[in-house]
């Protein structure tokens, strides 16, 4: 079972072979799938999937309720859901340092427990943190993959957060305990690129520090652009102008002279022939960067990009009401304008595993049924949206009037 599992997570295709697993036997595999240091993304994908069928069955106050899935005559206890849903797969680390970079970015480092070591990850990886408040955020580890003993992340105390880089800046100090997951890496490096081309707006440098230091040590070619508002709010200023890649560092700033301003046009056509491109920042920086790639004919495989706010992607949820039937159960719902699917589906009951809540993770894919979604996440790539069989309950909406759902 593991392995036809595994598999399957090779090949996204044939999704359908593992929806129709039974739950126990999903249950088993899953729970020793290691999807959340796995390097592959479409394997990440592909479990994702197979945990959104058990989903519904535990309500937010920890009770079964509704309970619509049942795909094998049999339901799971809240504690089985938990273990499905990858609950226990969390690592307990220590605050050893917290830092004050600028006057709204933190950077942290975590350090294992006594006695227990960290998993391994890859350059543009990030990690979910746990918070007391109940939220839970994505966070880019920045430090050089080499150093193993230790995962370094930033934070953005943005005047619009929801409460966890808040919570993260305020609240958390040095010497306090946190739950976090094991990596994933979303934003890989793509081996065998002649040139890479790293450019970060804002708190996206933190990936794209990861990135830099490990390609210096793999001795490859690459140039970093680091754009910010200010000097002042540059984060990581000084490890960048220190780093033995310095050489390779630009960084522009829009209080800064004319002459160093960033010209997204000269440094996507400066680049040598077969370039990659990788950028992380706000929507707009990154779709600016992206278009304009694009426009001077990079084709999308040579272009990659991860969005972050103070730790995830922003998406506006709001949108036309609509009707959204669950097929199994035979419940109806109206979803308001200002209200997310996942939002209606939990104040009802039906409990919907959410972790960025801003359509980057996954966590709350929902498989459909008929209708077609009007997808905002950046989980699923565009392939997938258009087989419109899945779609993201925390930011997605629908384009008709019904969205039916295999719930």
């Amino acid at each position: 079972m593991i392995f036809a599992v595994k598999r399957h997570a090779e090949r996204v295709g044939e999704r359908h072979a593992v929806q129709d697993r039974h739950a126990q036997g999903r249950k088993d595999a899953l729970a020793e799938y290691p999807y959340e240091a796995a390097g592959n993304l479409a394997a990440q994908k592909a479990v994702r999937r197979c945990r959104c069928w058990a989903a519904p069955i535990l309500s937010p106050g920890g009770s079964s309720r509704h309970n619509p899935i049942d795909r094998a005559g049999m339901l799971l206890s809240p504690s089985e859901i938990r273990t499905f849903l990858g609950v226990v797969h969390m690592i307990d680390v220590r605050v050893t340092k917290k830092h004050k970079e600028t006057d709204d970015i933190y950077s942290f480092e975590l350090s294992a427990m006594e006695g227990h070591g960290l998993p391994p990850f890859s350059a543009g990886s990030h990690i979910d943190v746990y918070l007391e408040n109940g939220i839970t955020r994505q966070y880019s580890l920045y430090n050089n993959i080499a150093e193993n003993r230790n995962y370094c992340i930033a934070v953005l105390n943005a005047p619009a957060s929801r409460g966890g880089s808040r919570y993260m800046a305020e609240v958390v100090q040095q010497g306090d305990r946190l739950r976090i997951s094991p990596p994933r890496n979303m934003f890989p490096l793509q081996d065998g690129g002649d040139f890479y081309l790293l450019v970060a707006g804002g708190i996206g440098i933190t990936p794209i520090l990861s990135m830099a230091s490990h390609l210096n040590r793999r001795g490859k070619n690459f140039a970093v652009h680091y754009c910010a508002r200010t000097a002042a709010g540059m984060a990581f200023r000084e490890l960048l102008q220190q780093a033995p890649f310095a050489g390779r560092v630009a960084l522009h700033t829009d209080d800064g002279p004319l002459e160093q301003s960033f010209n997204p046009d000269a440094v996507i056509a400066g680049a040598p022939d077969g370039s990659h491109l990788y950028v992380c920042g706000p929507n707009g920086f990154m779709e600016n960067l992206i278009s304009t790639g694009r426009r001077l004919g990079w084709t999308d495989d040579r272009l990659h990009c991860e969005s972050f706010g103070s730790g995830g992607v922003v998406t506006n949820s709001h949108g036309e009401a609509f009707t959204l039937r669950l097929v199994r159960s035979g419940l109806e719902f109206i979803v308001p304008p200002d209200r997310s699917v996942a939002s209606v589906l939990n104040e009802n009951g039906i409990a919907i595993p959410l972790s960025c809540e801003q359509g980057m993770c996954g966590t709350c894919l929902i498989p459909v049924v008929e209708g077609e979604p009007d997808h905002r996440d950046t989980f699923l790539t565009d392939a997938e949206h258009a087989r419109n069989d899945l779609f993201t309950a925390c930011c997605s909406r629908s384009k008709g009037p019904v969205l039916s759902v295999d719930l």
